[in-house]
């Protein structure tokens, strides 16, 4: 169906001024390393569907490189010629969806339901720490799975450092657990409130 969506858009005066993403907010796990669910920091749930069209992005090209749903809106303003925001952490993909040749790897940051708790991945490797100190690490392009864990031998300590001090050293405090809040709706509008 997409397919037709975006023939359709293509044969319409609207194409040139249309930019068409499709995406998830996450992946899910279905019994992969005993978890069924969506929150954990592994391969499987934060791997999600990332696919651009348009008229600044090149056509029929896979790009193979580690990016973030946080580099949404800064690819829009740059796609859209709007005002940049000095205050985004995300990082345009503007260029690379024109000519996905220029594309390069880079660490990308996941914070995770704990506080303190958080995974940085590249195409090489997947570094987990946990908010009680404990760690993972998985070289994902000899174990796409994740089933062997190095983070406790010594010839990985580079890596694990590297991986780490790319992460931020100062995390925002957690939000209000959502038992703790009431909706409250105002005709078309709402705000969540303490209860």
């Amino acid at each position: 169906m997409l397919g037709r969506v975006l023939d359709a858009l293509d044969a319409s005066p609207h194409w040139a001024n249309t930019i068409v993403v499709i995406w998830s907010d996450h992946g899910y796990h279905h019994g992969e390393k005993g978890d069924w669910g969506k929150h954990t920091l592994w391969e499987r749930t934060s791997n999600v569907p990332f696919i651009w069209a348009g008229p600044a992005v090149a056509s029929n090209q896979r790009i193979d490189t580690t990016v973030s749903l946080i580099d949404m809106y800064p690819t829009f303003l740059e796609l859209c010629g709007l005002a940049e925001d000095d205050g985004l952490e995300g990082t345009s993909l503007a260029s690379i969806l024109k000519r996905p040749e220029s594309a390069q790897d880079r660490d990308v940051f996941l914070p995770y339901l704990e506080p303190n708790s958080f995974a940085v991945i590249n195409q090489e490797w997947r570094y987990i720490q946990y908010s009680d100190g404990s760690e993972e690490l998985y070289d994902v392009q000899k174990d796409p799975n994740e089933w062997y864990n190095l983070a406790s031998e010594t010839k990985y300590h580079g890596v694990k450092k590297t991986l780490a001090n790319s992460a931020p050293t100062h995390h925002a405090p957690a939000g209000i657990d959502k038992p703790k809040l009431k909706l409250v709706i105002r005709g078309q509008d709402f705000d969540w409130k303490e209860k």
